[in-house]
């Protein structure tokens, strides 16, 4: 099978797939971006932890599920609230400057 970009475990979660429901782990690729974006204080950031800690498995609709394992989930809710303070960081940083330039 070939291995899904978002996931290290390949296919999705379900009932034929063989694989339990949210015990995937997302990519190495996928994590590091999202430290990274959450550190920028950017909506990357924030949108990547929100999918990390709260998405869902779509692959059965009459079952939602986690898309990830709880561990992954629980970095994902650590990332979210690291994207939430330094996107307040960064907009402290730049409200002088805004404030400066505004017309008067």
């Amino acid at each position: 099978m070939k291995e899904s970009y978002l996931t290290k475990s390949g296919p999705k979660a379900g009932p034929k797939s063989g694989l339990k429901a949210g015990s995937r782990k997302p990519s190495g690729w996928l994590m590091s971006a999202g430290w990274i974006f959450s550190f920028l204080g950017g909506l990357i950031g924030f949108f990547i932890a929100y999918q990390i800690a709260y998405g869902k498995d779509k692959a059965d609709p009459s079952r939602r599920t986690y898309a990830y394992d709880e561990a992954s989930r629980s970095r994902g809710k650590v990332m979210l609230g690291f994207a939430i303070v330094m996107m307040f960081v960064s907009a402290a940083v730049r409200l002088p400057t805004l404030v400066q330039h505004s017309p008067r």
